[in-house]
């Protein structure tokens, strides 16, 4: 066994404090005769033995209390096979594992974590006997670090310990353990090897039920814990712009989170908005721990580019530093455009008329997305329109735009296909609607084309519900349920209940359904 606490020999005295105090308690008296304190003491002769025993296994037991707590103070660690690392002579291969996660820049006394990490495994290298080996390796993936297997100069190990530095990222122990595994096999032929991991220890980190496991494979292994004395943190949790892009002509919307956990709480906190590095806005907030503090600004921008070429903001919230300032901070990058072409596809296209009652099923989107303003209105729309059929659009219509919005159709056919499929597989975001002249049977045929086309899955020939006949009051209806949008394309960045309301407000009569079947019968055929 070996003691890593250089006051653990003075702290053995504490010892001997049990025994000190036994003798100390062992008074004299003065003797005075009494019949019933003679009968007593007869009694005590009696039992004096039994007596004698506890005494000493109380004095055995508070001892070994006071030399356990002595221990544990001295952080022992226990090396197998009578290896010895400290004080043996026979060189050993060890593998340092520093934790560099976000957390490790907590700060005290102008001192972080990751530092206080960073001197205990210096400390460690400087006792390893002549000839040992050294592998460093950072918890979290650090740019520019550079693998070069085991350091046979107790120099060159010291200063790959010092260029570890902190980066945004949270520990994987796993991952960290796998690479330690690696370095054990590959790095050096030293027969006597020991890993050695330095970190905070955060709770997250071993919720990986594989982690005992994986950990086990390591052989020698030791784990410092790095901790703070106070755990109080501020930080930024999320940020971003509302709408993802935004345009010269309206005011854009920024929403972030600060949370706060602690003892304490933090009064008179500033978050500000930070748009070029000029803070254009600010706001005051009183954090409580456990509480997680909504802010929202807004701001006009003044220059915007075109949809090829976007002029690009660079977006920062921060608030008031603390003791862990790398978390105070996060940026966004905001597009900022004049105008966004998205085409709409549907039945008229191009000669749809209001007056005449032709309105393409995209009418109401459209509408909605951009609506018709007054001249005099401050603000215009982000949208630009592009009304088009399915046998008039052309690949220039898809070149700038953003999205295509296909609605109340016919199928397309296969060179419409073509493009559509390339438009996709470039990122371009395809919205299918039903209605005016779609045809589910037509638009599998066409468009899944057993997995050659645009649609990720084939159409059930059989619709959802039925429309209600002339002059019906009632008619079964149904409505979506919110729990089936977990995935995250569906993330609106909105409360939850008003997403909830979102969703499961509209009433449908009719919709088409998919067929789950085409997707098993395409895995055979692949």
């Amino acid at each position: 066994m070996n003691f890593l606490a250089s006051w653990f020999l003075p702290a053995l005295a504490a010892v001997a404090g049990p025994t000190l105090i036994h003798l100390l308690n062992r008074r004299r008296y003065r003797t005075q005769q009494w019949a019933a304190m003679q009968f007593l003491r007869e009694a005590v002769k009696r039992n004096r033995r039994a007596i004698q025993i506890r005494d000493l296994v109380l004095l055995a037991i508070r001892t070994l209390v006071v030399l356990l707590f002595v221990l544990a103070m001295a952080r022992p660690y226990w090396v197998g096979g009578g290896q010895q690392a400290y004080n043996g002579s026979e060189p050993i291969h060890a593998v340092i594992v520093v934790d560099n996660s976000l957390s490790m820049g907590y700060t005290a006394l102008d001192k972080s974590l990751l530092d206080d990490a960073k001197a205990q495994a210096s400390a460690f290298i400087e006792t390893l006997p002549s000839g040992s080996e050294v592998s460093v390796i950072p918890m979290c993936t650090q740019p520019h670090w550079f693998s070069v297997g085991a350091y046979s100069s107790r120099e060159d190990a010291l200063n790959a310990i010092e260029q570890i530095r902190v980066v945004d990222q949270s520990a994987d122990l796993r991952a960290a353990a796998e690479q330690a595994g690696i370095a054990l096999e590959q790095d050096s032929s030293v027969q006597t090897k020991r890993v050695i991991m330095l970190g905070d220890l955060q709770s997250h980190g071993w919720q990986d039920n594989n982690l005992e496991e994986t950990l086990a494979t390591l052989g020698d292994l030791q784990i410092v814990a790095v901790q703070p004395t106070e755990t109080d943190n501020s930080w930024i949790s999320d940020f971003y712009l509302r709408d993802g892009i935004a345009d010269a002509e309206s005011t854009a919307h920024f929403t972030g989170t600060v949370r706060h956990e602690g003892i304490e709480p933090r009064s008179n906190v500033t978050v500000s908005l930070i748009i070029d590095d000029q803070v254009v806005a600010e706001q005051i907030l009183q954090l409580e721990p456990g509480q997680a503090t909504t802010v929202r600004f807004e701001h006009q921008f003044v220059t915007a580019g075109s949809s090829r070429e976007p002029v690009f903001a660079r977006a920062e919230l921060t608030l008031d530093a603390d003791r862990l300032p790398m978390d105070d901070r996060r940026v966004c990058v905001v597009p900022v455009i004049a105008r966004v072409p998205v085409v709409f596809i549907d039945q008229y296209g191009r000669d749809e008329d209001l007056e005449r009652g032709r309105l393409g099923e995209s009418f109401m989107l459209r509408h909605l997305l951009s609506p018709i303003l007054e001249e005099d209105v401050e603000h215009k729309s982000l949208i630009d329109v592009l009304h088009r059929t399915i046998e008039d659009f052309t690949i220039e219509d898809l070149q700038d735009a953003r999205c295509v919005i296909i609605a109340g159709s016919v199928a397309p056919n296969v060179a419409d296909v073509v493009t559509l499929r390339e438009y996709a597989e470039q990122g371009g975001q395809i919205l299918i609607a039903a209605g005016g002249l779609f045809e589910a049977t037509s638009w599998t045929t066409s468009a899944w084309d057993d997995g050659n086309g645009f649609l990720p899955i084939a159409l059930s020939p059989e619709p959802v519900g039925s429309l209600p006949p002339a002059n019906t009051q009632q008619w079964p209806t149904f409505s979506l349920n919110p729990e089936t949008f977990e995935d995250p394309i569906y993330n609106l960045q909105i409360p939850g209940d008003e997403f909830n309301d979102l969703i499961s407000a509209p009433v449908f009569y009719k919709a088409i359904a998919t067929d789950m079947t085409t997707l098993d019968d395409f895995d055979e055929k692949e």
